[in-house]
């Protein structure tokens, strides 16, 4: 809540990044994306 708190005391909209203190590679998230959006994927050519 200290993060909200503290982008809301800026005076002009920006972006912000919180890390949460764990890391995930791209192919993490391309695996998991789907799964929210209730797509099936199919990997080819990673062998």
């Amino acid at each position: 809540m200290e993060e909200r708190w503290t982008m809301s005391q800026y005076d002009i909209p920006d972006y912000f990044v919180i890390g949460i203190g764990e890391s995930h590679t791209v192919i993490d998230f391309v695996n998991d994306a789907p799964k929210v959006a209730v797509i099936k994927v199919r990997w080819g050519g990673l062998e």
